[in-house]
């Protein structure tokens, strides 16, 4: 942590509190948690002490994920216990940052608790695997944001199923409905993660996972970026999606490498605005244009080969008679804004992020 610290980078811990690993029968070897009032019986449970319905809080709850030894939060001394570990913990690593697994099956209550102890002044974001926005809310409100799932399975759908494109805008109001400005800026966009199959695995169409990719760093919330995501990696489920990495010998010179590389740097210029949410300007089937601060993106989902995308998108951030340039190009595809507006021209698949010239000048 010390060292990524030294090069600018802050670290998250991925934490659990609701399981152990294992099974029950290992228990007497689990110090501190080392006796079965520590963890959940079966009651109410089906036979094999699962949970198959999650949808049943109770049941959720209560009951084993995928066998692993359930830990008894309303048990005071798991309770305090977790708590002073995790307090430890995160005071003698020094991490910046939490990511919670498992959020719906524990009480919501403790959440509460957890959050005001052990990490009051610490960012948790936290995972509820789950495509109802509604859902999601319900089970982490107490904590600070969530991994966004629900743009997870919008964004798969409109770029690696290639459905109406209109699906964004949709998630988007709803977002805004469930959680408001304030936790939709904190909410965790991503493509890829270690608990499912990679875009590329199931649609190995390069341009439309570059698009997804674009699309879940410059929209809002905060942008998770899967280590392999830049090396194109295309494994299937757990664990074909957690490639080795270092046989890529930490390749930096891929195309969407590169790209992500010239979209952090976007965001950290003045002209991205972190604080102000997207303002659409084009919501068409297979065409989708928005803007934050002072920076245009447009996005299509024909995918390579696809047919040209041509807009003239006359609600834009820039006035008339700018020159402004997609990043991924630097000077050399650059447009001037005209009374009637941004001429935006989308080849073969390909995505573009317009700033004002000068912002490339930095």
């Amino acid at each position: 942590v010390k060292t990524a610290h030294s090069k600018g980078i802050w670290v998250m811990l991925d934490m659990v509190v609701n399981h152990m690993g294992g099974s029950i029968n290992d228990i007497n070897n689990f110090v501190p948690f080392n006796d079965g009032s520590h963890y959940h019986d079966c009651n109410g449970c089906i036979s094999d002490c699962n949970i198959h319905n999650f949808n049943d809080a109770a049941e959720t709850e209560h009951c084993r994920l995928a066998g692993l030894p359930d830990l008894n939060q309303d048990n005071e001394y798991v309770s305090s216990k977790l708590i002073e570990v995790y307090t430890k913990l995160v005071e003698d690593s020094g991490v910046d940052g939490i990511r919670m697994d498992t959020v719906p099956e524990v009480n919501p209550s403790y959440w509460k608790t957890f959050k005001s102890q052990a990490a009051p002044n610490m960012y948790i974001i936290g995972e509820v695997f789950n495509g109802d926005s509604n859902y999601i809310d319900a089970h982490g409100s107490e904590l600070d944001g969530l991994l966004s799932y629900p743009m997870y399975y919008t964004i798969r759908n409109v770029f690696q199923q290639k459905q109406d494109m209109s699906q964004i805008s949709s998630r988007l109001k709803e977002y805004y409905q469930v959680f408001g400005q304030d936790r939709t800026m904190k909410l965790g966009t991503f493509v890829d993660n270690h608990d499912n199959a990679r875009f590329l695995s199931q649609n190995s169409d390069q341009k439309l996972f570059t698009s997804a990719v674009v699309l879940s760093m410059m929209i809002d919330g905060i942008p998770i970026v899967y280590y392999g995501t830049a090396q194109m990696f295309s494994g299937g489920n757990d664990p074909q999606n957690r490639e080795i990495f270092w046989n890529t010998q930490f390749d930096n010179s891929t195309e969407l490498y590169k790209k992500i590389k010239a979209l952090n740097a976007v965001r950290k210029e003045d002209v991205f605005d972190l604080g102000s949410p997207a303002t659409e300007l084009s919501v068409q089937s297979s065409f989708y244009a928005f803007s934050r601060g002072k920076v245009l993106v447009a996005l299509t989902n024909v995918g390579e080969g696809g047919d040209t995308q041509t807009y003239t998108l006359n609600q834009h951030p820039f006035s008339s008679g700018d020159i402004v340039c997609n990043v991924f190009s630097g000077t050399s595809d650059c447009i001037t804004v005209t009374d009637q507006g941004v001429a935006v021209v989308l080849q073969d698949g390909e995505s573009k992020v317009f700033v004002p010239k000068s912002a490339l000048m930095h």
